[in-house]
């Protein structure tokens, strides 16, 4: 620690929190419901006073036990004592504190059988776990695994069950209670918490966030990437467990009576419940299946239902593994003795002692009440987007706080320059008036008159001018300025250099190499679709990166560079080149894992949902919504069943991202169509592109392509 930073004071012990003012009474408290004329110690929370008893809470709570035996001095002064009662102040909520006190003091909450909030068992549980309250931690955790049990039989019992019968009013607190699993490390409730959000919310509103009462909440970056990459194991999980019997139809000698008449039913009703985006509905029961078509004949619908039924204890047996948890044996071992429980803080004993307690007390706060926002749901606010960037330090000042580097000389270093800039410890010797006529940033800087420099300040006589830039960056720029680099007629460039040119390019005003940068970018990435087809996927005047994940390297220069008229595009063919789990979890690749930053996913998974939705009404509409009968059509059954059939085949299980497909791109299944519905197919298709791509911006939730135009005004 530096001599000018002063050292941190420790927290006061509990048993010394009533010696002085507390930080915490900073304003008028106020007297709770929870005031016993006879008690002889108040307990203080948010400015809220509860008069309660030592000898009670001593018996539930070693931790106030161990308090209240350590001898205290005389209390003196009304801010030490009310009533002649010391003061002890808990930086808990006072909300949770009555929920906890209203419980031991009242015997309120432990009714048989009586269903609790959950604001009140997240108190139990992690003030319970604070305050080594063993009953109420453990009243907590066998709610909650009542709950959420570990097998498909008794969750099924508990869904059949009388209300009352669960031990936790959820209704729709599940996003509440994700948080409290987290927090209280319960993982064995997880897999079904989780797989319940994802089956409550739409993936547009786990990605971007909904509104509920009037405030738009969201889901933490970290929690939505989880959910998403369990998402796509779901459906995949499924496909081959719960509804094995749709895309796996039983054997022709299986005793079925009308064929064609069940293999349509099949197809149909796969179409109607799964596209044209799937649902999670891999613990759905039989009977909330709905069936569509002529209908299955009785060997059939008999074989569909003893698949269905194993299909779901199949798809249960694996849940856990769908969200990266351990398995159901593994998660049983934290149920077995609740009398375990593991310290938010491994490096703590279990006991937690008095002074360790008053340390983390903000650690172990819950926010239960209604009114406020829970802990993992939260107003939509720029942290959620992105952390805070800190301000470049100008560039005469980045010598003040720099940590001692290696100076390195570059390449560019001119014999007769008289001026060095200094990047990441590597210098470059150029020329002020060449640097000055490419940039009106360095040229004001030149024009003022300098103070004399120290020794430390130049080199060779040249004075440094210390830059916060990459110095691969800068040199890609002094290249081009000094040498004529990257400059040659139709020249592809890495991203990397279009890159520096463009954000250099910005931010010392360097024109030439901004509306270089901008023109590739632009050229590589039109606004018309006519334009995007004669490119055919290359990306003139720009070359991959080393690990060819060139696309990501422009979305994260689209971003930095606000080249905003680029994404709709960029952000599509992401979404067709990588999974939807490698989104959410990252992909390797020449042996470098690389992943998307959290807000990417969030922004390209809310893009997917919005993908799979548009294409279905427009460039493949005459797949999911066909004219019945398509005029002229001559085999009008067997053109509705390759209809089917293509839908399945390219869609499902899982649907892919194909709104801006080529007519060939696409596989054709089943037994064809006739002439009729194959020119009215190829018509629809090629209109539904165009459709398409009319809507491609806002998809991803972007100004449509007219406003993205005047992005490019000034370069046209």
């Amino acid at each position: 620690m530096s001599a000018s930073q002063p050292a941190p004071q420790k927290r006061k012990r509990a048993e010394d929190l009533t010696d002085g003012p507390s930080d915490f009474a900073l304003t008028e408290p106020v007297r709770s419901d929870i005031w016993f004329e006879d008690g002889n110690v108040i307990l203080q929370a948010e400015g809220v006073q509860f008069k309660v008893l030592k000898s009670i809470l001593a018996r539930s709570s070693p931790v106030f036990g161990d308090t209240f035996s350590i001898p205290q001095p005389p209390a003196s002064g009304t801010n030490h004592t009310v009533d002649g009662c010391p003061i002890v102040h808990l930086s808990d909520s006072a909300e949770e504190l009555g929920y906890v006190l209203k419980a031991l003091f009242q015997n309120e909450y432990m009714g048989y059988e009586e269903e609790l909030p959950i604001a009140v068992i997240s108190a139990f549980l992690c003030l319970g776990r604070k305050y080594n309250i063993k009953k109420l931690e453990r009243e907590a955790r066998r709610r909650l695994y009542k709950a959420f049990p570990l097998t498909l039989n008794e969750s099924d019992a508990l869904n059949d069950a009388l209300p009352g019968t669960n031990g936790c009013h959820i209704e729709d607190g599940y996003i509440d209670i994700l948080s409290l699993a987290r927090r209280a490390e319960m993982l064995s409730i997880l897999p079904r918490v989780l797989y319940m959000i994802c089956t409550l919310y739409s993936r547009k509103e786990v990605a971007k966030g909904w509104v509920n009462e009037g405030v738009t909440r969201c889901l933490p970056l970290d929690e939505r990437a989880v959910i998403f990459a369990g998402l796509d194991a779901i459906y995949s999980a499924q496909a081959q467990t719960t509804f094995a019997w749709l895309y796996h139809p039983a054997a022709p000698d299986s005793g079925c009576t009308a064929p064609l008449e069940c293999d349509e039913t099949r197809q149909k009703t796969l179409i109607a419940n799964l596209s044209p985006a799937p649902l999670p509905t891999g613990l759905d029961s039989w009977e909330s299946q709905v069936e569509s078509g002529p209908g299955l004949c009785i060997g059939c619908a008999e074989d569909a239902q003893a698949r269905h039924t194993a299909g779901r204890h199949a798809f249960w047996e694996q849940l856990p593994s769908l969200f990266d948890l351990p398995p159901w044996a593994e998660l049983q071992k934290e149920r077995q003795d609740l009398s375990y429980s593991r310290s938010l803080d491994r490096r703590r004993p279990e006991i937690l002692h008095t002074e360790a307690i008053y340390q983390d007390l903000k650690l172990l706060r819950l926010t239960p009440s209604a009114h406020r926002v829970p802990l993992l749901l939260r107003p939509m606010a720029q942290s959620d987007i992105e952390p805070p960037q800190q301000k470049r330090k100008r560039a005469e000042n980045s010598t003040d706080e720099a940590a001692p580097i290696e100076l390195v000389r570059s390449d560019i270093w001119y014999a007769d320059g008289n001026v060095i800039l200094q990047a990441e410890g590597v210098h470059f010797k150029v020329h002020k008036s060449i640097l000055a006529q490419s940039s009106s940033i360095f040229e004001d800087m030149f024009s003022l008159p300098q103070p004399p420099s120290s020794g430390a300040d130049t080199m060779d006589g040249c004075p440094i001018v210390h830059l916060s830039d990459s110095a691969q960056e800068v040199e890609y720029v002094l290249r081009a300025i000094f040498q004529q680099q990257y400059m040659g007629y139709e020249e592809e460039l890495p991203v990397a250099v279009v890159a520096a040119f463009l954000c250099l390019g910005r931010k010392y005003d360097m024109k030439k190499l901004e509306r270089e940068a901008r023109r590739r970018l632009y050229r590589a990435f039109p606004l018309t679709m006519r334009d995007a087809d004669a490119l055919y996927d290359n990306i003139p005047g720009i070359i991959g990166s080393e690990v060819d994940d060139t696309y990501i390297d422009i979305l994260a220069l689209a971003r930095r560079g606000e080249v905003y008229s680029i994404l709709p595009r960029v952000l599509y063919v992401i979404c067709t080149i990588y999974t939807p789990m490698e989104i959410a979890k990252g992909w390797e690749k020449d042996g470098i894992t690389r992943s998307l930053p959290l807000h990417e996913r969030a922004a390209i998974f809310a893009g997917l949902d919005n993908i799979y939705f548009a294409q279905a009404k427009t460039t493949f509409e005459w797949l999911y919504h066909p004219d019945t009968p398509v005029p002229g059509c001559t085999t009008p059954s067997e053109c509705h069943k390759t209809r089917q059939a293509t839908a399945i085949l390219n869609f499902n299980p899982t649907p892919r991202p194909a709104g801006l497909d080529y007519w060939e791109d696409h596989t054709m299944s089943g037994p064809g169509l006739c002439r009729s519905c194959f020119e009215k197919a190829q018509m629809r298709h090629t209109i539904g592109r165009q459709e398409f791509w009319e809507k491609l911006p806002s998809l991803f939730d972007l100004p449509p392509w007219a406003e993205l135009q005047k992005e490019r005004e000034d370069l046209i």
